[in-house]
């Protein structure tokens, strides 16, 4: 538990280590980002930062809490109206229920500048091993992300269990690496500005096309004939 009074000058204070922890944890990441590290960026005192949180963890739950809960709450209130109406009969749309899961994302921030720094630590985030960020960012987003799965297997109720899983893992990846890893392609591409909501827009069309795509013929008797073949005379000893 955060010990902190509502003066001014605390919440000054804590501000600076927050975001010196942001600046900090975009370069480095978790495991990479110390409390020394933190105090001396924020230029402020590290008993203070120890008394504030006591624990590095304890920072960044802060700071993730701060900066990731109205996204998480931008996508329930987005996912809980589609399946409302899903409730009262209305077939469940699969360009809106990505859409409910892609637009928040690049339409929360109002300024260039702060839709940068989400990104970039969003990206961060999403991409860091450290077990104390992947169970943060669960604990955030386990509701949401159980709601998402259930709404889109019941667009895609034609879909078989490990296909279906297949494609989420898809959407999952792509989601991921637009977010951590797109800087990564501009060797080979280079950067063009583009409107958060022209990219959110590509990003749906992208996505929903590969929702919606038909198993192949060639893949369903690929698999008959690996399976037919599996069990003929030919392919064993004699």
């Amino acid at each position: 538990m955060v010990r902190r009074s509502n003066s001014a000058p605390v919440d000054r204070t804590c501000r600076k280590f927050l975001n010196a922890a942001e600046q900090l944890y975009i370069k480095h990441g978790y495991n990479g980002t110390t409390i020394r590290a933190i105090a001396a960026r924020a230029e402020v005192n590290l008993g203070t930062l120890h008394h504030y949180w006591g624990s590095k963890e304890a920072v960044f739950t802060e700071l993730f809490e701060r900066r990731f809960r109205p996204l998480q709450e931008a996508h329930l209130r987005r996912l809980r109206e589609i399946d409302e109406a899903s409730r009262k009969g209305k077939p469940v749309d699969v360009r809106e229920v990505v859409r409910a899961l892609i637009e928040p994302t690049f339409f929360l921030h109002t300024t260039p500048r702060k839709a940068q720094m989400f990104h970039q630590l969003y990206g961060r985030v999403l991409s860091d091993p450290a077990p104390e960020m992947v169970r943060v960012m669960n604990d955030i987003f386990a509701e949401p992300v159980e709601l998402f799965i259930k709404l889109l297997q019941q667009a895609l109720p034609d879909v078989s269990p490990a296909e279906f899983r297949v494609r989420l893992n898809c959407v999952m990846g792509a989601y991921l690496f637009q977010e951590a890893f797109q800087d990564r392609i501009e060797r080979f591409v280079p950067s063009v500005e583009a409107e958060e909501a022209d990219k959110a827009g590509w990003i749906i069309d992208f996505l929903v096309a590969g929702l919606l795509a038909e198993q192949s013929a060639g893949a369903q008797s690929g698999t008959a004939d690996r399976a037919g073949r599996a069990s003929t005379p030919a392919d064993t000893d004699s």
